[in-house]
């Protein structure tokens, strides 16, 4: 079909319109594709922006071997130490400094002391063994063992063995000789103020309890010695012919079959332990005897250490004993958790196979599985982790989030307000805050919250390659990894360090990130 003039013209000017529509979309296009990225890269508005500095720690020696399951650090996550090992001898090495040469170091050492200001390990020069602490070595003996630190840190003890006797050295004096030291039963131990050391001796196949040099009556056995709290007091286990009582500050109680757990209060004023009589066993506290039963668990007192709860089994079912009564018999108890401000307890139970919360003396619904109750620090609000058909949730003040495969252990925000936990679904990992689901990562590690509850910190990792973000916000410093056991701290609201790896090989970093709005 022939067109005519006018349809021939009107078809030119649709097509000179079409290419010029097709330019100006072509330009649109190209000015997306270059003020996209720059659209990405801003900040949003309102959003914190993360300001790094990296502080190197050292890499181990290139001339050494290293032993990556040696590799400690302080409880400030400030210091890191390891073992490397150069030619014939081994070193402590902490940040860019190696320590002396040895025959060899000893197993579970280095240590730290709690505050991380000392350092201390055990090495073989020759055919003798020392304790090497801050550097300064100890006097040398055959054998010696690990050292231990005092609470607060200032003082530190080991047993030293020459021939077939052994000593304890407490703070760098030697003690009396004894046929051995029992290490397995918590010696040598110091109370929580320092001031006082204890440990188990042996003495001519008897056993007695050395504290502060002095040593008491010998008995045929003696259990692990047991401070309060607050330091005060100090209580132990003995047996003596076929009978055991509980020795109380140096005094010894009634006699009976056999004692079993026993423990102090938060504050040290209550003291209770576990007998078995030819009735059963019951628990004692002063002269006050609770309820029998066949066993009888460890003891738990509240915060304000008004409250006190145990697990009782009787006929292979199993009670948790609250404030002297005790509730319904279940196949098993497990986790319990009381309120911080004492008014509430909960444990978690198990029946036909399925698993609950009693909470104050009330069952909560069954699930497949549940986890340890979690109070939040004002004691307003209670959650755990449960279990349905394979899927994870939590649930808070009874109300459940979404499923996920899988779910850590939540954690309160230091003002209650907030709850936060690592969520895995298919392949991914979610930081999850207040039912929120962050972005999806190969792995996520550490959260953290902020002291003022505003920011929330982690660990994240994508394609192999690990980074901190705050509050979703990324770190582009990229990591092999972190350090283990290296929380992030949080040194202000806004500030916060940890330790970490750096490659390329090993290099250990603090890094210090700081928050700018």
């Amino acid at each position: 079909m022939k067109r005519s003039l006018p349809d021939l013209c009107m078809n030119s000017i649709l097509n000179q319109k079409g290419l010029a529509l097709m330019k100006v979309t072509t330009v649109l296009i190209l000015l997306m594709v270059l003020i996209t990225p720059l659209l990405y890269s801003l900040p949003v508005l309102g959003a914190i922006r993360l300001q790094t500095t990296i502080s190197s720690l050292g890499r181990p020696p290139a001339d050494a071997r290293f032993f990556p399951k040696s590799v400690i650090i302080d409880t400030n996550v400030s210091r890191i130490a390891y073992v490397v090992q150069k030619d014939t001898h081994f070193h402590i090495v902490e940040g860019d400094q190696i320590g002396p040469g040895f025959n060899a170091v000893g197993k579970d050492t280095p240590i730290f002391n709690p505050d991380g200001s000392r350092i201390a390990y055990t090495a073989k020069d020759g055919l003798r063994w020392y304790v090497v602490i801050d550097g300064r070595k100890s006097a040398g003996f055959d054998a010696v063992s690990v050292p231990v630190f005092s609470t607060e840190g200032s003082r530190v003890a080991f047993i030293g063995q020459e021939e077939d006797k052994q000593a304890v050295v407490v703070d760098g004096k030697k003690g009396t000789y004894y046929d051995g030291i029992v290490q397995k039963l918590n010696s040598p131990v110091f109370n929580r103020t320092a001031d006082k050391m204890a440990y188990v001796a042996l003495k001519k196949k008897k056993m007695q309890l050395v504290v502060n040099g002095k040593a008491g009556p010998l008995y045929d056995a003696i259990s692990p010695p047991k401070f309060s709290p607050d330091g005060s007091r100090l209580a132990y286990a003995a047996k003596e012919g076929d009978t055991w009582r509980i020795v109380l500050d140096g005094s010894p109680q009634a006699p009976f079959e056999a004692t079993g757990v026993y423990g102090f209060s938060t504050d040290g004023s209550r003291f209770v332990y576990s007998v078995k009589t030819a009735e059963g066993c019951k628990m004692i506290e002063g002269s006050q005897h609770g309820p029998l039963f066949d066993g009888i668990g460890p003891p738990m007192f509240s915060h304000d250490s008004k409250r006190l709860a145990y697990m009782g089994l009787k006929n292979k079912k199993v009670t948790m004993v609250i404030d002297g009564t005790h509730g319904e018999f279940y196949g098993n108890v497990g986790y319990l958790s009381c309120s911080p401000d004492s008014k509430h307890v909960t444990y978690t139970a198990k029946d036909d196979e399925r698993e609950f919360l009693v909470v104050d003396g009330k069952k909560t619904p069954v699930y497949e599985a549940v986890t340890v109750p979690i109070y939040s620090p004002d004691s307003q609000h209670m959650l755990y982790t449960a279990r349905t058909e394979g899927k994870w949730f939590t649930v808070r003040d009874g109300v459940k989030s979404a499923a996920f495969d899988m779910i850590t252990i939540p954690q309160f925000s230091p003002d209650s307000q907030r709850v936060a936990y690592m969520a895995k679904r298919g392949e991914k990992w979610h930081l999850v805050v207040n039912g929120s689901e962050g972005k999806a990562y190969d792995g996520l590690a550490i959260p953290s919250f902020s002291p003022d509850s505003k920011h929330i910190a982690c660990l994240a990792m994508k394609q192999g390659i690990w980074f901190v973000t705050v509050d979703d916000q990324e770190d582009d410093n990229w990591l092999v990894g972190g350090v283990k056991g290296a929380k992030l701290v949080w040194d202000a609201s806004s500030k916060l360090h940890t330790l970490a790896i750096r490659g390329p090989g090993i290099e250990f970093i603090r890094m210090d990130v700081e928050l700018v709005e």
